[in-house]
This record gives structure tokens, C-alpha cells and sequence, in this order.
């Protein structure tokens, strides 16, 4: 069984906790899903990337009510979730491949559950610790089904938009 003086469950804003004042800590980071959480992959920087593709092609399209020779042809859907995932892929990759190169850094790239007082089951594997931080973020859930009801994990980075996805709770 693993001891650790600190345990981070989620890497999107748990990553950023990991100042030099830890350099001599024993630190685990216990993330399942990609490096840099909901905001860095699916949130906040991936959406105002696409509103400010669809500002370009609203001014573009309002040019000739402003007297300025402008017009919108289109836009080419592919071509935008390219270009925003092609420059977020690379830093998410980077934080964990910089944390997977720090010595006194293990990075578990599964689910966390406590078991016990300072416990954490990881896969097949319990991990303890001194003091853990839960970064893992949220997410609403309800007993109510309703078609708008969402999975905005994937839904940026389907080629023809979301579609919606609804669960049922029996």
C-alpha cells in the first residue's frame, strides 16, 4: 500500500495546487479523465474559442449594414472544432506528461473511492495519505428525465453538433 503525504483527486484545478512550497512532498494526483478538467477540455476555454468563431462569421455577415463590403459564406464545422482542439489537446497532454517527469509525483489515471480513514481504492491498488484535496468538479444530476438534459462532455467535439443524451433513473 502506497502512502502519500498529499493525494489530489482530479487534475484540472487540483493540477494548479502543485506549487514549489510541494517540491519535497510525496504527491499523488488521482485523475481519470484528461489532464486540465472541465474548463481547459470541454468548458470555458473550448466555448469562448467557438463563440469568437461565430462573432467573426456575425461581423462578416453585418459588414454591409455597417457599409463595409463583407459578407459570410458559411462555416465549415469541422474545420472550427479542429482548430480549438488542435491547440487544447497539446496542453492538457503536456501538464500530465510535466507531472509524470516530477520525482516525487505519482499520477494514477483512474477512478478514486474512499474505502476507509485516509483510504483511497484506485483501480485494484488502496493508496493512503496525510491530507487529500477533492478537485474532481460536478455534475447535475436529477431524478426527473427532460430532453434537454445533456452529455457536454463529448458534445463540442461531434462533427454535426450535440445530440442529447437523457437518463433515466428507474
Amino acid at each position: 500500500m502506497q502512502h502519500f503525504d498529499l493525494v489530489i483527486i482530479g487534475a484540472g484545478s487540483g493540477n494548479t495546487l502543485l506549487t514549489p512550497f510541494f517540491d519535497d512532498w510525496n504527491v499523488a494526483i488521482v485523475e481519470r479523465d484528461t489532464f486540465g478538467g472541465t474548463c481547459l477540455n470541454r468548458g470555458c476555454i473550448p466555448s469562448k474559442m467557438f463563440v469568437y468563431a461565430a462573432d467573426v462569421a456575425e461581423i462578416a455577415r453585418q459588414g454591409p449594414r455597417l457599409g463595409v463590403s463583407t459578407r459570410f459564406d458559411g462555416a465549415n464545422w469541422r474545420a472550427i472544432r479542429d482548430r480549438v482542439f488542435d491547440r487544447i489537446d497539446p496542453i492538457a497532454a503536456s501538464g500530465e506528461k510535466y507531472r509524470l517527469s516530477l520525482p516525487n509525483i505519482t499520477v494514477f489515471k483512474d477512478t478514486g473511492r474512499f474505502v476507509g480513514h485516509k483510504q483511497l481504492a484506485v483501480g485494484d491498488e488502496i493508496i493512503t495519505g496525510d491530507q487529500f484535496v477533492i478537485a474532481a468538479g460536478s455534475r447535475n444530476w436529477s431524478t426527473i428525465s427532460s430532453p434537454t438534459q445533456s452529455n457536454s462532455r463529448r458534445r463540442a467535439r461531434f462533427a454535426s453538433g450535440p445530440s442529447p443524451i437523457v437518463r433515466t433513473i428507474p
